[in-house]
């Protein structure tokens, strides 16, 4: 993994420089693209709600006194410099795969390291129990279709899209509802003999959606936090 590039974002001088209404805008923007974050964390990987929570939680617990944090934990400077290159990474491509290229990354530390670190917070150990097998495992490898070396949260349920003929009604039935597939998410079940899908749409309005010429297999659900 390549050391990431930080680099401090001055934004006081032009924002004071906004007039009200803008300074407004711009606040609200920022707090739903921060909520959102979730629907991305939720759509890359199963795990990655997770690390992000511990990634938080572990901030949180030293009040962003990392080197304190290393101390107490009994870690050294290289393995928490290691822990927070793959933390900044994480966050810069909202996930533990990189945006460019779907590659799944992991940590340059040991799961002993991982533990000692998470050891100083009793929230970010039971985070890490839950999280650290997919976290530093190196499959999958990659995003795309589950299958042995990939996989992908948007698509839930066993064999989900497992034909073309159900890939290519549910990607007409979204286009003809302009219903763009970056916030939502598919998930398979057998209703007895019949396989179906629910189309979950990340959204503030709750309610399942009638499509007059939908098939009985589809329905599209808005509401979920993806």
């Amino acid at each position: 993994m390549v050391k990431p590039q930080i680099y401090q974002l001055s934004v006081a001088a032009a924002f004071d420089g906004l007039r009200p209404q803008e300074k407004l805008y711009a606040h609200h923007m920022a707090k739903a693209a921060w909520n959102g974050t979730r629907i991305i964390l939720r759509q890359v990987s199963p795990e990655a709600n997770g690390i992000f929570d511990l990634i938080m939680a572990l901030y949180h617990s030293c009040d962003g006194k990392w080197e304190q944090l290393a101390t107490e934990a009994g870690v050294s400077v290289q393995e928490l410099e290691n822990f927070l290159d793959y933390a900044a990474t994480f966050l810069s491509n909202v996930g533990n795969y990189f945006g460019s290229g779907d590659q799944k990354f992991t940590p340059d530390v040991s799961k002993e390291t991982l533990t000692s670190l998470a050891s100083v917070s009793s929230s970010a150990s039971k985070l890490l129990g839950q999280i650290k097998e997919p976290m530093m495992s190196p499959l999958p490898s990659s995003l795309g279709h589950p299958g042995p070396f990939t996989q992908s949260s948007y698509y839930l349920g066993e064999d989900c899209l497992e034909s073309s003929e159900d890939i290519a009604t549910i990607s007409k039935l979204m286009e003809a509802q302009s219903i763009l597939p970056e916030n939502t998410r598919l998930k398979a079940y057998q209703d007895t003999d019949t396989r179906c899908y629910d189309i979950m749409q990340a959204s503030v309005v709750e309610e399942k959606v009638a499509w007059d010429y939908l098939m009985d297999r589809e329905r599209p659900i808005r509401g979920h936090f993806c």
